[in-house]
């Protein structure tokens, strides 16, 4: 395929335009946690946002997802949609349950993504690139049932069993388990490059990792802490022994 000089030119001349723009880019709006929990039919999780443009309003358009993408049938509502956030402003985001919140499980927790795109103002500049940033954070629906045993520490029940490669990670509760960190306890590093991952309730993953000795999992809670916890072994099986904050 032969293309016309001229026209790559003028390609290569937009791109670099383009890149110039973005390396200049940063998020005006801001969230004020990594995840957010709706507790029961009658509850709601509130999100705080910020435009920190000292100038410039922005509009934060927002909507509900699963984790695979699709935003129809989602018993839940983000209001509002759309807001204008002035410079400087502080809003918020609420997400309630709608009238068919009943057909999620009310065994276990249900997991969503909640995407905030903010749509800046249109520059008068004609070689302006404008882009919608946009942030996802995830969402969980903890059904009714489950609210009095969500208070307690239910990552002690996590398991971890030996495998050729690594660890299957076993979470039996009803409750979605992040793992950020797996490393060795006694270890003067943490160990990096862990990839981290979200497992759903009742459910396990396979982790590719050295075997440890007394294996240290670095988990999230609910208001975003990183709690370790310390596991000891029995021929190929861990179970957890004790919360170390340190």
């Amino acid at each position: 395929m032969i293309f016309d000089s001229k026209f790559m030119k003028r390609v290569m001349f937009t791109l670099l335009i383009s890149l110039l723009e973005v390396s200049n880019v940063l998020a005006a709006v801001s969230v004020d946690r990594t995840r957010a929990i709706v507790e029961g039919v009658k509850g709601q999780a509130l999100i705080n946002i910020h435009n920190s443009s000292s100038d410039k309003p922005y509009l934060v358009q927002v909507w509900l997802e699963t984790l695979d993408g699709k935003k129809d049938r989602i018993p839940l509502r983000a209001i509002p949609a759309m807001q204008r956030v002035d410079a400087d402003k502080k809003a918020v985001i609420r997400i309630v349950p709608d009238s068919n919140i009943n057909t999620l499980s009310k065994d276990i927790e249900s997991a969503f993504y909640i995407a905030i795109r903010e749509i800046p103002p249109v520059s008068k500049e004609s070689n302006k690139l404008h882009l919608a940033l946009q942030t996802k954070i995830k969402v969980f629906y903890r059904p009714d049932s489950l609210l009095k045993d969500a208070r307690k520490h239910w990552d002690i029940d996590l398991k971890l069993v030996k495998t050729q490669t690594g660890y299957d990670i076993v979470n039996p509760t009803p409750f979605n388990t992040t793992i950020i960190n797996l490393f060795e306890h006694k270890a003067k590093e943490k160990r990096s490059g862990f990839t981290p991952v979200m497992i759903n309730p009742h459910s396990r993953v396979k982790v590719n990792s050295p075997h440890y000795l007394m294996p240290a999992m670095q988990t999230i809670t609910d208001h975003g802490g990183k709690p370790v916890l310390l596991f000891e072994c029995n021929q190929d099986t861990c179970t957890p022994k004790e919360n170390d904050e340190s």
